[in-house]
């Protein structure tokens, strides 16, 4: 049993990469440590290693055995998110998701090259209660309270409601839009959003299902009768600030609980000003 675990699971670990900053370029004398799990049946443990790119931005890891491998970065100046990882390499795992080197293909591996952060203000978390029948929920991002008109966002939310006595929907039709007035959206699927696209907005944002989708779709669903969406976006304001926000929906189909968004932001208040990083330390009073 030990000698066939270690003859589907110990492989030679073998990954060619690739360091550039957030604008493309390679990055020379990044550190690259390696970190392979491995387990033989026999013994089981994590073997490290550790490399440097070459001018071109270039690496690659050899001569490791195990069965997964993660990557790590470090370079004065700038940060790395963890985007890639882990590589699989072992035979138990299903074939899509293991890691096939190519060295004419390295994996490009993101750092950002930090330009220090500027006063954000940090939002954590606000729920907002909002209607099923597109009531519209106005909320002012400066100071994190809902408004009665105006707002930097506007968002309306519409889904059926299960009767009175009756138990939530299983399936249904749910829209959320999101209007960003003067300004607008672009969907981000980075761990470090700290700078802001200058241009490519889209002023409208709308998430949702059909209704009609196959009982095993599942976009972020808590549980029969609530659907949950869980995004996060780089976002202009009417204003000309930057912010990035994590946006989340609960479409709740009970007559006895209430829909809800919940958002989460950073907000440069300098207009113009992409700059995302954020030093807690240096957050203004709103």
């Amino acid at each position: 049993m030990a000698s066939l675990l270690g003859k589907l699971n110990h492989k030679p670990i073998e990954l060619y990469g690739k360091v550039v900053d957030q604008h493309g370029e390679p990055l020379a004398d990044v550190e690259v440590y390696a970190s392979v799990i491995y387990n033989t049946g026999l013994s089981s443990g994590v073997d490290q290693g550790e490399t440097k790119t070459d001018a071109s931005g270039l690496f690659s890891i050899k001569g490791m055995k195990g069965r997964t491998l993660g990557i790590g970065l470090a370079k004065g100046g700038y940060k790395y998110g963890g985007d890639h990882g882990p590589f699989q390499f072992s035979d138990l795992e299903e074939p899509a998701k293991q890691y096939h080197p190519d060295a004419n293909k390295p994996v490009v591996f993101v750092m950002h090259k930090l330009q220090g952060a500027e006063p954000m203000l940090h939002f954590g978390s606000l729920d907002f209660r909002i209607q099923s029948d597109g009531t519209p929920v106005r909320i002012n991002l400066m100071t994190g309270k809902r408004v009665s008109s105006g707002g930097d966002l506007v968002i309306t939310l519409k889904h059926p409601k299960a009767e009175k006595g009756q138990q939530r929907l299983e399936h249904y039709p749910w829209t959320a839009q999101f209007i960003a007035a003067g300004g607008g959206f672009i969907e981000s699927t980075s761990k470090l959003m700290y700078l802001a696209p200058e241009d490519s907005y889209v002023e409208n944002l709308v998430l949702g299902v059909t209704g009609q989708e196959p009982k095993d779709y599942n976009p972020g669903k808590f549980r029969v009768g609530q659907m949950q969406a869980y995004k996060q976006y780089y976002l202009k304001l009417g204003n000309g600030c930057y912010a990035r926000v994590i946006v989340e929906v609960l479409a709740d189909t009970s007559p006895l609980c209430d829909s809800f968004v919940s958002l989460h932001w950073w907000l440069n208040p300098k207009p113009g000003s992409r700059n995302l990083e954020y030093d807690p330390a240096k957050t203004p009073t709103p």
